[in-house]
């Protein structure tokens, strides 16, 4: 991770990419699965600025689409391949037309 971090900072790919915590993951699976139990199985996830793919990663199982949105080219190319992008720069992307059913953002 160390790695990432110095080759995105280095090639001036650092638009704020803070890992997500364990913690925080933690309480969005948590949350997820209170409604998994609830209402229905989710299908598909949308991480805006997904950095490396850490929460999409860690959510893989609970989900059949994962998507994200990432800036960075470095974070995207390391991003696990099941992992949809749709989109690399928030502001620049429509959310209107695409069919999600659970959204995260962790900003700085």
């Amino acid at each position: 991770m160390n790695s990432l971090i110095s080759e995105v900072k280095q090639n001036n790919e650092d638009f704020e990419f803070y890992p997500t915590t364990k913690e925080i993951i933690d309480a969005l699976l948590n949350d997820i699965e209170n409604g998994l139990e609830r209402y229905r199985k989710f299908d598909s996830i949308l991480d805006i600025g997904a950095g490396n793919g850490k929460v999409l990663n860690a959510l893989k199982e609970k989900f059949i689409k994962l998507y994200a949105i990432e800036k960075s080219h470095i974070l995207r190319d390391s991003l696990d391949k099941s992992i949809f992008i749709i989109g690399t720069d928030f502001y620049n992307q429509s959310l209107f037309d695409k069919q999600m059913e659970v959204t995260f953002c962790n900003p700085p």
